[in-house]
């Protein structure tokens, strides 16, 4: 499931969504999935900056979970 916005202003665009996914690893019930991501971004004319922060289980009890964050920055050449 994704639920998310974008508010274009002038020359800046500004979005933000965030996704949500549960499930089992395959052929494995007892490694149930759960995962979810926050994606916030701006954009100007050639410049893009953009921060996204996650947690990933793959296991029951949170026994095996990866969470991160990222920040990035592009610029369109």
């Amino acid at each position: 499931m994704r639920l998310g916005f974008a508010v274009n202003t002038g020359s800046v665009s500004f979005y933000g969504y965030s996704n949500r996914s549960k499930g089992y690893v395959l052929r494995c019930p007892d490694y149930p999935f759960n995962s979810w991501q926050v994606v916030s971004g701006i954009q100007w004319q050639a410049l893009h900056l953009r921060m996204l922060s996650g947690n990933t289980s793959w296991a029951k009890s949170g026994n095996r979970t990866a969470k991160y964050n990222e920040i990035s920055l592009s610029v369109r050449i």
